[in-house]
């Protein structure tokens, strides 16, 4: 909502200004929505890429747990 909003205010600002410096404020409100969604690409892409490190990190330690569980059971000495 809050995002709506600021577009409709730049909407309102390049209607107002636009006979000073049009291609200048058109410009300006470009950028600012593509660096916008590029942060939000790059924010979600990193996160993505952390999830699955540590999906197979956690894999890979719930494997290694249990293979020592296994040995511990199945390789036990055992006592008479």
């Amino acid at each position: 909502m809050i995002a709506q909003k600021d577009f409709l205010f730049d909407l309102i600002c390049v209607k107002k200004y636009q006979t000073l410096h049009s291609v200048d404020v058109y410009y300006q409100l470009e950028y600012r929505y593509i660096f916008k969604f590029q942060r939000f690409f790059l924010e979600f892409f990193i996160m993505l890429i952390l999830a699955i490190i540590t999906v197979k990190a956690m894999y890979e330690y719930q494997k290694k747990s249990f293979v020592q569980v296994k040995d511990l059971f199945y390789n036990a000495p055992y006592t008479q």
